[in-house]
């Protein structure tokens, strides 16, 4: 039983969720104007993992980037949501968090 509630949990998030590359141009474009918002923070040496989550509803995409920058001399994570239009073009919402990395499991439960 307890199998079964986790491979439904699983279905339920792929359907509505993608994870890293390669994916569609729309998800490339996203991801790269949500890049260049998290560049244009001023954040010291930011490194972006490579996968990350797209969450897809019918207003836009939710980004999610995990990362991590300089900070007081150490590596600390960094999280990004960056919410865009359909199509990936425009970004209607950004946020950085520094100290943490988001998880799939608390995607899932947004």
């Amino acid at each position: 039983m307890k199998k079964l509630a986790i491979i439904a949990a699983a279905m339920t998030l792929s359907a509505s969720a993608f994870a890293g590359f390669p994916g569609s141009i729309i998800d490339q474009r996203g991801y790269a104007n949500c890049e260049d918002m998290v560049n244009a923070e001023s954040f010291e040496g930011v490194m972006l993992d490579r996968n990350f989550i797209v969450k897809r509803n019918a207003e836009g995409r939710t980004y999610y980037l995990n990362g991590s920058v300089w900070r007081n001399e150490a590596r600390e994570l960094l999280t990004a949501t960056c919410t865009t239009t359909k199509n990936g073009r425009n970004v209607l919402d950004f946020d950085a968090t520094i100290g943490t990395n988001i998880t799939i499991d608390e995607i899932a439960s947004r």
